[in-house]
C-alpha cells in the first residue's frame, strides 16, 4: 500500500473517536451524522456531488487497518476519525476509472474511520463541518 495517511483537524474541539449515526445520499449530496463517545454530534455535508465515495465495515477493511497499525501505530487511527490520504491507491483507481479526465483537478482523498465504518469520499472541496450539540 502506497497510501500516506495525515490525521486531518478541521478545527479543534471536534470530538476524537466517533461513530456513523446517519448517511444520506441524495440529489443535494452526501451527509452524514457522527457522534462521539462524549454524545456530541457533528454533521458533515458535502454539498453538491462528489466524484466518488465509498463505506465499507471497518471490519472487513482487515488489510488497511493492518497498514496503519504497521506505519503509524494503533494509536494513530484508534483515538482519531478524520483523515486525508494522499497518493492514495482509491485516488489512483478513480484516475484510471476515469481515462484521467479528472487529472487538471485538486482532488482529496478524505477518510472518516469511525468506530464500525470506514468511510472514504474523493472530493474537489471541503466538507461543511457543524456541530448539533457539543456536549464538550
Amino acid at each position: 500500500m502506497s497510501d500516506e495517511w495525515i490525521k486531518w483537524i478541521p478545527w479543534e474541539g471536534l470530538p476524537s473517536k466517533m461513530y456513523l449515526e446517519r448517511f444520506v445520499d441524495d440529489k443535494s449530496g452526501i451527509s452524514f451524522l457522527m457522534t462521539g463517545k462524549d454524545g456530541s454530534q457533528i454533521q458533515i455535508v458535502f454539498d453538491g456531488s462528489v466524484l466518488s465515495y465509498r463505506n465499507t465495515d471497518e471490519g472487513r477493511r482487515l488489510k488497511t487497518i493492518n497498514f496503519l497499525e504497521q506505519k503509524y501505530g494503533k494509536e494513530f487511527y484508534a483515538t482519531w476519525s478524520m483523515f486525508k490520504v494522499v497518493k492514495s491507491e482509491y485516488l489512483e483507481w478513480f484516475g484510471q476509472e476515469t481515462y484521467n479526465m479528472y487529472n487538471d483537478y485538486s482532488i482529496v482523498h478524505y477518510v472518516f474511520l469511525t468506530c464500525n465504518d470506514i468511510l472514504e469520499v474523493l472530493s474537489t472541496y471541503e466538507p461543511q463541518i457543524t456541530f448539533i450539540n457539543n456536549k464538550g
